[in-house]
C-alpha cells in the first residue's frame, strides 16, 4: 500500500513538473517573439536578431526555428519591393535545423510568403532587376528544413520552380541579345559562362528532385503546370544567348515519360502551348528514336488530324490550324536533324509505306491551306525536301505550281519561297532529274495557267492585318509581363525555327554572280537575284547532254508559246500570257548565264551549233510578235533580255573555240544580232526612246555596247580605226543619259569608254565632270585619268577666276587645251609650260595676299570630292608635275582664306598625291623659300616628313634640296646666329634622318650631313657662349631652367651630332693625328654633361641615345664612375617607381626599357646587381599586379651577363617568381584567375631559358615545368569572351617549350615524363576545344584559324622532341595512344575539321617513327576497337609515305 501511494505521489510530482516547464517554455516564447515584433527597430534590425537566435548555441529554446520562419512569414509578405533583405534570405537559407522542430503549415506558410515577394519582384519593372533573387529561390528549393514538405507537396515544389524560372526570364530579358528576337531597351551584356553555371545548378537541382520522386505520374502534372513553360522560355533566351541547355531538358523529360505508353506520350505531348510543344515534341523524338510504334502514332496525330482540320468548311485564319501546320513543319524538321527512320509501314489497312502516306497527308494539306496560310505551308514543304527529297515526287510540280502563282504578302514569306525553289533545285541535282524539272514545271504551269486567271489568286485584304500566328513580323515595343502573350508566343516560334530556316537564297544581287539579269515582273514568283543564280548554277553543274536537252525543252516551250499568241493575237496582253513570256524568257537567260558548253565545243559542235540555228528561229518569231504588236515594254524587255544572253554565248563560243575545228561552222562577228534587222533595229529604237521605260532603253544601250565589243574582239586589226569611229558616232546624246546607269550595271560600260579616241574622251568628260560616280569609273584608265585631270585643273582655274580674282588659280589662267597640250608634249616643251606655272605660283608667294571670295560651298565640295576620288598619284611624272603646281596654288589660295578647313582638306590630298606612284620632284622647280612660304612649318609638318622620307629612299632632288636647306640655316646664323623655331624643328629632323642611313646613300650624304652638324653645332655654341657671358645676370636655378628648356628643344640632335664628334676623336688618336683628338675640348664636355643632366628621363629615345654614347666614349669625355653610378641610378629610380603605378609594356615605351635596362645591368658590378634584384623582390609586398616586376625581369634575362652575374639572377629569379606563383589566386577549378598575370611570367621564364649566358639550374628547371602543369591548359574554362585569352596562353606556352627543347635540352632529357605530360595537355586543349558542344554547332572560321595555328605550333615541336628520339622512346607509345583516344573518344573532337587533323597527323606519324617494332602490339591491346583501327591506319600510312627508305 505505501508503495501506491508513493507511486501516485512521483505522477503528480511530474505533471506539476511537466507544467511548470511548459509555462516556462510559454514564458520564453512569448519574449522572443516580443524581441522579433519590436517596433522601434527596423524589420531588417529584427531579422538580423532572428537569424543570431537561429545560429546561437546558447538559446536552446527548440520552438525558435519555427517561431522564426512564422514571425518572417507575416512580416515579410508586407515588405515594399525595394526593402527586400537579399543578403539575410540569402544567410536564413544557407543555416541549418532539424526538420521535424517546425510543422509543416508553418513551412507552407513561409514559402507561400517567398512566391508572393517573388511575384512582387516581377510585376514591379522600376526595379533593376539581378540574379540575387533567383538564387535566393534556388536556395529556397535546397533548404535542408523544407526537404520533407517538398517531398510530399508537388504542387508546392513546382510553384517554387516557376517563380524562380519567371523571374531569372524577366532577368534575363534585361540584356541585349546577340539576335533580334527578344525586345529590350537594355544594353547590358550577358556573361555566359556565370549564367551557365547557374543554369546548370537549378536544372541538376530539379533533376536530383524528380529522380527522389515517389510518385512521377502526379509530379509530371504538377511538372506541365507550373515549371514547363517558363522553363522552355529561359532556355530558348539563353539559347540566343548562343548557349544551349536541350540534352539537359532532354534528361528531364525521360524521367518524366518512361511510364508513359506512346498513346500517353503523344497525347502529353500535343497538349501544351505551341513553343513548348515544338521542344518537348522534339526530346520525345529522340527518347523514344528506335520506337517505331512511337513515330507511328505521332505521324497519326500529328498529319492526320491535320489533314482532318483542313478538310473542314474553310475558316479563314484558323488560329488552331496554323499551330498545327507549324507542329508539322517542325515534326518533319526534327526527324531530320536527329536520322529518324522512316522505312517501315504504317499499321493501316492498305499497309501503305510510311514516306507514301506522309506525302499523301502533305499534299491535302497543302491543296487546301495553300492561299491563306503560304508562311505555314511554305514551312511544311522546306522541312520536307530537306527531310527526303521523295516525300513529295509524285505532287511535286503541281505543288511548285500553286507557289509561284501564291500571292506573297510579307518578306518572309518571299525569303521561304526562295528557299523552296533553291531547295527543290537542289532535289532534282541529286537525284540527276535536272531536264524532268525544267519541262514539267513549264508544262504544269501552263495547265493550271489555262484554266485560272492570275489576277483571280491575288486577294487583296485592304486595311486588314494578318494575324500573328500567320507570320507577320511583330514589332512589339513594350516589355513583356510576366505571362506569356500570343506576341512573345511567336518570337520563341522564331527562336525554335533558327536552327532550321537558313537562308540558302541571298535576295540581295550577288555582283559576282555572272551577267546582269532582271525581270521585275517574276520577283514574286520567280526572283532572279535568289532563285535565277541557283538556276544558272544548276545549269552550270550539267554535263553537256542534259543541258543540250534542256536547252530544247525551254526552246520547243517558248516556242509553243509564241505559235499560240500568233494564233490568237488578241490574247497576247493577258496577264497568264505576259507571266508565261517573261518566265520563259528569264529561264532562258539564266540558262545561256551558267551555260557551259562552251568547255566541251570541240566534241558537241554539231549540236551546238543546231541548237544556235532554232535558237535564232524562235527569236526570230518572237521578234515579229513583238513587232506586229503595239509597244509593250514587258514583252519588248524579254525579248532584248533574250537576245543579248543568246549573242553573248554565241560571242563566248565564237572566241573560245578550238583552233582545229572549221571556222565557218560558226557565223562570223558580222552575223550578231542579225534576226532583227536594220529597219527592225531603228524601229524597236524610236519605240524604247519615246514609249519605253528606262529598263528598256537600259536593255537597247548594253545590245549596242555587245555589237561594238563583239567588234573589238573578233575583227581584223585594220578594222580598228572603223571601230572607234562606229564607237564615237554611236554614243550619241541619248546614250549619255544613260552613261551612269550602264556603268553600274554594265561592265563592258567601263571597256566602252576607255575605247574612245583621245578627242571623244575629251568632250564626254568635259560633260560628265559633275558626276563623281561616272568620273571614277572612268578614272581606271590611265589615258582618261590624265584627261579628266586636266579637266579638273582647268575647272579650278576658271572656277576661281569667276570668284576669287586676287588667287593664284585665276592668275594661272589654265586652259585645258593647253594643260592637255602640256600633258601630252614633248619632256623639253612640257618643262617649259610648268616653268610658266611655277614662275607665277614663285611671284605670287613672295607677297602676303588675302582670298576675300570663295566659290560656292558645294562647288568647293564637289572638287575637293574629285581631287580625293582620283587616283592623281598614279599618273605619269610629267603630267604629276603639272598637278602638283596646281595643287599647291589651290592650298595656297585657301590658306589665304579665313576660312582653314578647305585647306586642311586639301593638305592631305597633297599628302596622299605624293606619297603614290611616281616620285614629284619638287626641288627642282619650285625654291625652298617658297615651298616655305606655301607651306608653312608650323602648319604642314607631315610635308616636310615626306619630303625628308625621299632622302633615304634617294629620289631625285634630295642633295638639291639639303644644300638649299644649309644655305637655308647658314644665312640665318650669318645674319643673328639665331635659328627660328621652325628652322630649328627642320635642323633636328634633317639630323636625325640623315643620322639614320647606311650603306653606300651614307657616304654620298655625308657632306651634307657634315655641314649640318656644322650647323648645329655652331647653334649649341652660340647658346652656351651667350650663357657664359650673362652668367653674373641670373641665378643659377633661373639659368638651369632656361638650359633645361634648351635641351629639351635640341635634344633630337646631339647623340648624333656627339657621336659623330667622339668617332672622329677616336679615330684621329687611332691615327695618331692630334687635330682631331683637340676637337673634343672641355666646354664640348661640359655641354654634354649638361645635357646628360637635363635629359635623364628612360622614355625618351633621345636621352638614352645620347647616354649611351657618352657611356661608349667615357675616357674621352672625362666621365668618372660617381657621374655614372648617379645616372643610372636615377634612371633605375624612375623605372623602379613605374613599377608600382604604370606599365612598362606601353607601345611607345616598350623599346627605350629595355635599352634602358640593359645599360644599367650592363653597367653594374655584381654586389649592386645583387642589390639591385633585391629591391624588385621587395616590391612583391607593395604591389598587387605583379606585371611589371615580371616584364623588368624579363629584360633583365635579355641582357649579357658574366658568369657569376648569371648564377646570381638565376638564384633570384628562382627566389621572385616562386614568391610570385604562391600569391596568384585560383578560382575553384584550381585555374589562375589573372592570365594576364601568367602571361607575363611565361615571358620571364622564355628570356630567361633563350640567355644561355644564365646558367639555370635544376630548381629552375623544375619549377618551370611545375608552373607549365599548374595552368593546366587542358581545363581551360572557355567561353565566348577568353577566346583570344586561350590562344594567347597556348601560344606562350608553346614557345616556352620550344625554347626549353632548342636551349635547355640537355638539363630537360632527365624529364622526359614531365615535359611530355605538358605536350600532352597541349594537345587535348586543342583536339577537345569546346568538345561539349552540340552536334549541329560548327567552330566558327576564325576559331579554325586559330587551332590550325597553334597545332602548326605542335607540330614543330614535335619535330624537335624527335630529334632526341633516343630519350623519348620510352615514353612515345603513351603518348600515341592518348592521342589517338582522344581523337577517337565520345567528344566533338577538333580533328573533324581537315586543317587541324593534318597537324595531329603528322605528330602520330613523328611519334610512330620514335618508336620500336615491339610497340605495335602493345598498343593494339591496350586500345579499343576504334583506336586499334586508327593506329593500324597510321602505320600503314607511315610505312608507305612517311617511313625513311634510303631513296634520296
Amino acid at each position: 500500500m505505501r508503495y501506491f501511494w508513493e507511486l501516485i505521489g512521483y505522477f503528480y510530482f511530474n505533471q506539476l513538473l511537466t507544467i511548470n516547464t511548459t509555462n516556462a517554455k510559454m514564458t520564453t516564447e512569448k519574449e522572443f517573439l516580443k524581441w522579433l515584433q519590436r517596433k522601434e527597430k527596423s524589420f531588417l534590425e529584427n531579422f538580423k536578431f532572428a537569424l543570431n537566435a537561429w545560429n546561437s548555441a546558447e538559446f536552446t529554446l527548440s520552438s525558435k526555428y519555427e517561431l522564426v520562419l512564422e514571425w518572417l512569414s507575416t512580416e515579410a509578405a508586407v515588405l515594399p519591393v525595394n526593402e527586400i533583405p537579399y543578403e539575410e534570405f540569402t544567410e536564413l537559407l544557407n543555416m541549418r535545423a532539424q526538420p521535424g522542430l517546425i510543422e509543416q503549415d508553418v513551412k507552407k506558410k513561409f514559402i507561400k510568403m517567398m512566391i508572393c515577394l517573388s511575384d512582387k519582384l516581377a510585376e514591379e519593372a522600376c526595379v533593376e532587376r539581378t540574379c540575387n533573387w533567383a538564387r535566393i529561390l534556388l536556395l529556397l528549393c535546397d533548404f535542408e528544413l523544407l526537404q520533407d514538405l517538398y517531398r510530399g507537396d508537388y504542387e508546392l515544389h513546382a510553384e517554387v520552380y516557376s517563380s524562380l524560372l519567371i523571374y531569372y526570364e524577366l532577368y534575363l530579358t534585361s540584356f541585349e541579345s546577340t539576335k533580334m528576337y527578344i525586345n529590350t531597351t537594355a544594353k547590358k551584356t550577358l556573361s555566359n559562362a556565370t549564367e551557365t553555371e547557374f543554369f546548370s545548378s537549378v536544372i541538376s537541382n530539379l533533376r536530383d528532385h524528380i529522380k527522389r520522386t515517389g510518385d512521377m505520374e502526379r509530379y509530371d502534372k504538377s511538372y506541365r503546370l507550373h515549371i514547363l513553360q517558363p522553363l522552355v522560355r529561359v532556355m530558348l533566351i539563353l539559347r540566343t544567348h548562343s548557349i544551349c541547355f536541350f540534352d539537359e531538358l532532354l534528361q528531364l523529360e525521360r524521367l518524366l515519360t518512361n511510364h508513359l505508353q506512346d498513346e500517353q506520350f503523344v497525347d502529353r505531348v500535343i497538349n501544351l502551348p505551341l513553343y513548348v510543344r515544338l521542344l518537348t515534341l522534339e526530346c520525345a523524338v529522340v527518347n523514344r528514336r528506335g520506337v517505331e510504334s512511337f513515330v507511328q502514332h505521332l505521324l497519326k496525330y500529328a498529319f492526320k488530324e491535320l489533314t482532318e482540320e483542313v478538310e473542314k468548311v474553310e475558316q479563314k485564319h484558323n488560329q488552331k490550324r496554323s499551330i498545327m501546320l507549324t507542329a508539322a513543319a517542325y515534326t518533319l524538321e526534327i526527324f531530320r536533324k536527329h536520322d529518324i527512320n522512316l522505312n517501315f509501314k504504317m499499321e493501316l489497312e492498305n499497309q501503305k509505306p510510311a514516306l507514301t502516306y506522309l506525302g499523301e497527308q502533305l499534299f491535302i494539306c497543302i491543296q487546301q491551306c495553300k492561299q491563306h496560310y503560304l508562311r505555314e505551308v511554305l514551312l511544311v514543304l522546306c522541312a520536307a525536301l530537306r527531310l527526303n527529297p521523295l516525300i513529295l515526287e509524285q505532287d511535286i510540280f503541281q505543288i511548285t505550281t500553286w507557289m509561284i502563282v501564291a500571292e506573297k504578302k510579307n518578306n518572309e514569306e518571299h525569303t521561304l519561297f526562295d528557299e523552296y525553289l533553291v531547295s527543290l533545285m537542289d532535289m532534282f541535282r541529286r537525284l540527276s532529274r535536272v531536264e524532268k524539272l525544267v519541262f514539267n514545271m513549264l508544262k504544269s504551269l501552263k495547265e493550271w495557267l489555262n484554266k485560272y486567271d492570275m489576277d483571280s489568286t491575288h486577294e487583296v485584304e485592304k486595311n486588314r492585318k494578318r494575324k500573328a500566328v500567320d507570320g507577320v513580323e511583330i514589332n512589339a515595343k513594350k516589355s513583356k509581363p510576366p505571362r506569356v502573350t500570343l506576341d512573345d508566343e511567336i518570337t520563341y516560334i522564331h527562336i525554335i525555327f533558327e536552327d532550321f530556316h537558313k537562308l540558302s537564297a541571298d535576295r540581295n544581287i550577288d555582283e559576282n554572280s555572272g551577267l546582269y539579269i532582271d525581270f521585275p515582273y517574276l520577283h514574286a514568283a520567280w526572283p532572279s537575284n535568289s532563285v535565277g543564280i541557283a538556276f544558272s548554277k544548276l545549269i552550270t553543274g550539267l554535263v553537256s547532254k542534259p543541258a543540250l536537252v534542256i536547252w530544247k525543252s525551254l526552246l520547243y516551250s517558248l516556242e509553243e508559246l509564241i505559235q499560240k499568241l500568233q494564233n490568237h493575237p488578241e490574247n497576247a496582253c493577258l496577264e497568264n500570257n505576259q507571266f508565261l513570256l517573261d518566265l520563259h524568257a528569264a529561264l532562258i537567260c539564266q540558262y545561256f548565264n551558267g551555260c557551259r558548253l562552251a568547255e566541251q565545243y570541240d566534241k558537241f559542235a554539231t549540236e551546238v551549233n543546231e541548237q544556235l540555228r532554232i535558237t535564232k528561229e524562235v527569236l526570230t518569231k518572237f521578234k515579229s510578235l513583238v513587232l506586229t504588236q503595239e509597244h509593250n515594254d514587258r514583252s519588248l524587255s524579254a525579248l532584248l533580255e533574250c537576245v543579248y544572253h543568246a549573242s553573248n554565248f554565241e560571242l563566248l563560243l565564237n572566241f573560245y573555240q578550238p583552233d582545229g575545228l572549221n571556222g565557218n561552222q560558226l557565223p562570223d562577228a558580222e552575223c550578231l544580232h542579225t534576226l532583227i534587222s536594220t529597219e527592225e533595229w531603228s524601229s524597236l529604237q524610236k519605240r524604247v526612246m519615246k514609249l519605253g521605260k528606262s529598263q528598256g532603253k537600259f536593255l537597247c544601250h548594253r545590245l549596242i555596247l555587245q555589237r561594238m565589243q563583239a567588234q573589238s574582239v573578233l575583227k581584223s586589226m585594220n578594222d580598228k580605226t572603223d571601230l572607234k569611229l562606229e564607237s564615237e558616232s554611236t554614243f550619241d546624246n541619248s546614250v549619255q543619259g544613260e552613261v551612269k546607269n550602264l556603268l553600274q550595271r554594265e561592265p563592258s560600260m567601263k571597256w566602252f569608254l576607255s575605247q574612245l579616241s583621245p578627242k571623244a574622251k575629251v568632250n564626254k568628260i568635259q560633260q560628265l565632270l559633275d558626276e563623281t560616280s561616272v568620273i571614277a569609273a572612268m578614272a581606271e584608265d590611265l589615258g582618261s585619268l590624265e584627261i579628266i585631270a586636266g579637266a579638273l585643273c582647268a575647272r579650278l582655274a576658271q572656277t576661281f577666276a569667276s570668284t576669287s580674282k586676287g588667287s593664284i588659280l585665276a592668275t594661272l589662267k589654265g586652259n585645258f587645251d593647253n594643260l592637255s597640250q602640256g600633258m601630252c608634249a614633248e619632256q623639253n616643251t612640257a618643262e617649259k609650260e610648268l616653268q610658266k606655272l611655277v614662275n607665277i605660283v614663285q611671284i605670287h608667294a613672295q607677297n602676303e595676299y588675302n582670298v576675300k571670295k570663295l566659290p560656292k560651298h558645294d562647288e568647293m565640295k564637289k572638287l575637293i570630292l574629285l581631287c580625293r576620288q582620283l587616283p592623281l598619284g598614279y599618273l605619269r611624272r610629267q603630267s604629276k608635275n603639272i598637278i602638283f603646281t596646281f595643287l599647291i596654288a589651290f592650298y595656297c589660295d585657301l590658306n589665304a582664306t579665313e576660312n582653314k578647313n578647305y585647306a586642311s582638306e586639301v593638305f592631305d590630298v597633297i599628302i596622299d598625291f605624293l606619297h603614290f606612284g611616281q616620285h614629284v620632284p619638287i626641288f627642282k622647280y619650285f625654291s625652298l623659300e617658297t615651298i616655305l612660304r606655301v607651306m608653312p612649318v608650323a602648319t604642314s609638318w607631315p610635308f616636310y616628313e615626306f619630303v625628308f622620307s625621299t632622302i633615304k629612299s634617294e629620289e631625285k632632288g634630295s642633295e638639291q634640296f639639303l644644300t638649299s636647306l644649309a644655305e637655308n640655316f647658314e644665312s640665318a646664323q650669318n645674319s643673328d646666329c639665331k635659328l627660328s623655331d621652325e628652322q630649328r624643328r627642320l635642323l633636328l629632323l634633317a639630323i636625325e634622318t640623315l643620322a639614320a642611313l647606311n650603306g653606300p646613300s651614307a657616304k654620298r650624304m655625308r657632306k651634307h650631313f657634315e655641314r649640318i652638324l656644322a650647323i648645329y653645332s655652331k647653334y649649341v655654341y652660340a647658346y652656351f657662349n651667350k650663357h657664359n657671358a650673362k652668367e653674373a645676370d641670373k641665378t643659377p636655378d633661373q639659368q638651369a631652367k632656361k638650359d633645361k628648356k634648351f635641351v629639351e628643344k635640341t635634344l633630337a640632335g646631339f647623340a648624333p651630332y656627339s657621336n659623330a664628334l667622339l668617332i672622329n676623336a677616336t679615330n684621329g688618336k687611332c691615327n695618331d693625328v692630334d687635330k682631331q683628338a683637340a676637337m673634343v675640348t672641355e666646354d664640348f664636355r661640359r655641354i654634354c654633361k649638361i645635357y646628360i643632366g637635363h635629359s635623364m628621363d628612360y622614355k625618351n629615345p633621345f636621352a638614352i641615345r645620347l647616354l649611351q654614347v657618352a657611356l661608349n666614349h667615357r675616357q674621352l669625355l672625362h666621365l668618372d664612375q660617381d657621374e655614372v653610378e648617379f645616372v643610372l641610378s636615377h634612371y633605375w629610380q624612375q623605372l623602379n617607381a613605374d613599377l608600382k603605378s604604370t606599365s612598362l609594356n606601353e607601345a611607345n615605351t616598350v623599346k627605350t626599357t629595355e635599352t634602358t635596362v640593359k645599360m644599367i645591368i650592363g653597367n653594374k658590378t655584381n654586389e649592386d646587381f645583387l642589390l639591385t634584384l633585391q629591391s624588385l623582390a621587395t616590391n612583391l609586398d607593395v604591389v598587387q599586379d605583379y606585371r611589371n616586376i615580371l616584364r623588368c625581369l624579363e629584360l633583365i634575362a635579355k641582357c649579357s651577363f658574366s658568369t657569376i652575374k648569371g648564377a646570381i639572377f638565376n638564384d633570384k629569379f628562382k627566389s621572385i617568381t616562386c614568391n610570385i606563383v604562391l600569391r596568384l589566386s585560383k578560382n575553384e577549378q584550381q585555374q589562375f584567375v589573372d592570365k594576364e598575370q601568367v602571361l607575363a611570367l611565361l615571358a620571364a621564364q622564355k628570356s630567361l631559358v633563350e640567355n644561355k649566358m644564365i646558367p639555370i639550374s635544376m630548381d629552375t628547371l623544375d619549377n618551370i615545368l611545375a608552373f607549365l602543369m599548374d595552368i593546366n591548359i587542358k581545363r581551360f574554362p572557355l567561353s565566348e569572351d577568353n577566346l583570344t585569352v586561350f590562344k594567347q596562353l597556348h601560344c606562350a606556352m608553346s614557345d616556352l617549350y620550344s625554347c626549353l627543347l632548342r636551349h635547355r635540352h640537355v638539363l630537360l632529357m632527365d624529364r622526359v615524363p614531365q615535359f611530355m605530360h605538358i605536350f600532352k595537355d597541349l594537345i587535348q586543349s586543342i583536339v577537345w576545344y569546346k568538345s561539349d558542344r552540340q552536334k549541329d554547332a560548327a567552330l566558327s572560321s576564325n576559331e579554325l584559324e586559330d587551332l590550325a595555328e597553334l597545332a602548326m605550333k605542335l607540330e614543330a615541336i614535335m619535330q624537335l622532341i624527335a630529334t632526341h628520339s633516343v630519350h623519348v622512346k620510352r615514353v612515345a607509345p603513351f603518348v600515341l595512344t592518348f592521342i589517338i583516344s582522344l581523337m577517337v573518344a565520345n567528344k566533338r573532337a577538333t580533328t573533324l575539321y581537315p586543317k587541324i587533323k593534318t597537324h595531329i597527323d603528322s605528330v602520330c606519324h613523328a611519334l610512330i617513327g620514335i618508336c620500336d617494332h615491339r610497340v605495335g602490339r602493345f598498343i593494339l591491346r591496350c586500345s579499343n576497337e576504334a583506336a586499334r583501327q586508327v593506329y593500324e591506319l597510321y602505320v600503314k600510312d607511315h610505312k608507305k609515305y612517311h617511313k625513311f627508305k634510303g631513296k634520296v
